[in-house]
């Protein structure tokens, strides 16, 4: 069988209102891109195997963030950790398109994110340790590390909370997401994409890759006021 985009978009519930805010507003628009050609090339392929190509494409983007320095392997973790967002919303969609679906298969995918996520932020703590050891700022460093380690773990038991205290709904995911009969919209919109901008592993790679850069140009201490 061949699948259009318009298929697999309708059938991996990749719908306009699901790519709100609280959503990535490109990754879903590549995904099912890659989704279709994956549904109509390689349809052998399962989505447990693609959840697996995932999680390894995250440990290959927190191994390059253990280096202490330089740009290139801030960018290749950057890159790599893309690619496994991008895999990561294709095997869901392979998953429903195919009507593979299953509460094992969304535990294994969860697994795969939580064990993951952390695993990145350590070595990208290390990995900054192991640069600024040196010049004495390491345990700074390390116990910054450990609050945004703190603050990962709180966002991600909220969310486990959240969805206890709502088992059993029929629509347990919708309410999650923004409906389309009420879409934020205007200024409300633009403030809502800054501020989810700001936050998120992703944005902490490309604060990574700031970093490396300005190391890179010589700045290693910045005076403010007296």
């Amino acid at each position: 069988m061949s699948y259009s985009l318009e298929e697999v978009r309708v059938l991996a519930k990749r719908e306009p209102f699901r790519a709100g805010v609280r959503m990535r507003f490109v990754m879903p628009r590549i995904s099912v891109r890659v989704s279709r050609w994956v549904l109509n090339h390689a349809p052998s392929v399962t989505p447990n195997q693609l959840t697996a190509l995932s999680g390894l494409l995250a440990v290959a983007a927190a191994a390059f963030l253990l280096a202490p320095s330089g740009i290139a392997p801030a960018v290749a973790a950057w890159l790599l950790y893309q690619l496994h967002i991008l895999f990561d919303y294709v095997d869901g969609e392979v998953a429903r398109v195919t009507r593979r679906a299953s509460p094992v298969g969304a535990y294994y995918d969860l697994m795969v994110g939580r064990l993951t996520k952390p695993v990145v932020l350590s070595c990208a703590v290390v990995g900054t340790w192991l640069g600024a050891r040196d010049q004495g700022g390491g345990s700074v460093d390390l116990l910054l590390g450990l609050v945004i380690l703190l603050g990962f773990f709180l966002d991600k038991e909220a969310v486990d909370v959240w969805y206890r205290a709502n088992a059993g709904r029929t629509d347990l995911e919708d309410p999650y997401v923004v409906r389309s009969d009420r879409p934020v919209r205007g200024l409300r919109r633009r403030v809502a994409r800054v501020l989810v901008g700001l936050r998120g592993i992703q944005t902490f790679l490309v604060y990574q890759v700031l970093a490396a850069v300005v190391t890179t140009l010589g700045l290693s201490t910045v005076h403010l006021g007296g």
